[in-house]
């Protein structure tokens, strides 16, 4: 997430890669507020982002939204099952 605000490319973060134990992400655009990942958008920039840290050599095993809460029962389950996609997630238990 600040990475994307501060516009550094998930392609150069290699030298920082195997240093990172989390990643935070967002969705909606630069500048705006933070949201749920629900678009097409969204779901393509994951993909970059996961295809980065697999050959940079992320040795984290975690993710974490970064989202205004109140939007939680709308898009929640939908942000979910996109970064379940895009992160190879599998038996992740909805909580």
């Amino acid at each position: 997430y600040h990475a994307r605000l501060m516009d550094e490319a998930p392609e150069k973060l290699g030298y920082a890669m195997p240093l990172v134990r989390h990643i935070h992400v967002s969705g909606g655009e630069y500048g705006t507020p933070r949201f749920f990942l629900t678009t097409e958008q969204d779901e393509e920039n994951q993909q970059h982002l996961y295809a980065c840290t697999q050959e940079q050599h992320y040795p984290g095993d975690s993710v974490s939204i970064e989202s205004n809460r109140k939007f939680l029962p709308i898009d929640g389950k939908r942000c979910r099952e996109l970064l379940q996609r895009c992160w190879k997630a599998s038996g992740t238990e909805e909580k």
